[in-house]
């Protein structure tokens, strides 16, 4: 089968050290390269952050790469003194995406997450759930899951990745989980991409 640029939902040159990290639209890959090196190149690559993502004008022909995709990493949520919903509507105004209040509403409901929660006081797991809850609302097409779901307990790993799967799989998303675990990746349905090189490098620090 040829693909061609078309296909991909994401194509882009990270570095001349990681090169081009490119999958097919649909497509579920588990990339255990670097972690820190794939996130800083993808943030650093298109000037991602709150304030960027913000001023990021609508197009005529076709949707930027930046709107397309999600990245699940906690620690780039904007913490402030808004609560959920509040914060939830912001996202949405600065894309000029329009959302049902009650579907909002429906969706926290299914993730348990309460709409008047601060979101400086979530915790690590409704963090994530947050970030997955605002991916899903935004249909968003593209969405990285990084090493943070390994902190949790494998009830939610396994559920966290459950839901994400079976999103894209619905909806035609591609998903790339990074940093590499042998329990995750056991039951990972995709592609998995140089599991055996990072998991070798692990080994030979441990009998080292």
């Amino acid at each position: 089968m040829i693909i061609s640029d078309i296909d991909y939902s994401l194509n882009i040159e990270l570095s001349e050290k990681l090169g081009t990290l490119s999958l097919a639209s649909g497509e579920l890959v588990y990339c255990s390269a670097n972690e820190r090196d794939i996130k800083d190149a993808i943030i650093s690559k298109l000037n991602l952050g709150q304030m960027e993502l913000d001023q990021i004008a609508k197009t005529k022909d076709e949707i930027p790469l930046k709107k397309k995709l999600s990245l699940i990493f906690p620690e780039l949520i904007f913490m402030n003194n808004l609560n959920v919903e509040e914060n939830l509507n912001l996202f949405f105004e600065a894309r000029n995406l329009k959302i049902n209040n009650n579907h909002l509403k429906q969706k926290l409901s299914e993730f348990n997450i309460s709409p008047s929660k601060p979101m400086n006081s979530l915790s690590l797991v409704e963090k994530i759930d947050f970030l997955i809850c605002r991916t899903f609302l935004a249909n968003l097409k593209i969405i990285v899951l990084d090493s943070t779901i390994l902190q949790l307990n494998e009830y939610d790993q396994d559920r966290i990745m459950a839901e994400l799967i079976m999103h894209c799989r619905e909806h035609g998303a591609s998903l790339i989980v990074t940093k590499y675990s042998e329990r995750l990746i056991n039951s990972f349905p995709g592609r998995v991409h140089q599991a055996i090189a990072i998991q070798n490098e692990a080994e030979s620090k441990v009998y080292a």
